[in-house]
């Protein structure tokens, strides 16, 4: 079974994006906010355990394995890493 890639859907990311530098808000941004907060213990403990499982690839050095990355994302692959060391 695939992993999900994404959180929110293109719209909802438009939207929360829009809201952010524009301060546009109406009932479906809100709506937004209504689902963010139910579920964001859920997608804490979800990000939490994907972080903890990438950083153990990658002490095991398993994480760049089969993984085919455009040249722009090894910039976001770099990030991540700085993020998980964080952790």
């Amino acid at each position: 079974m695939p992993v999900r890639s994404y959180i929110f859907t293109r719209n909802e990311r438009e939207r929360l994006l829009r809201w952010l530098e524009e301060g546009f808000e109406d009932d479906t941004t809100r709506m937004i906010f209504v689902e963010i907060r139910r579920n964001m213990p859920r997608l804490f403990r979800d990000l939490t355990l994907m972080l903890r499982v990438m950083r153990e690839l990658m002490r095991r050095g398993r994480w760049d394995q089969r993984m085919r990355l455009p040249r722009k994302s090894e910039e976001r692959l770099k990030a991540l890493r700085k993020m998980v060391e964080l952790l």
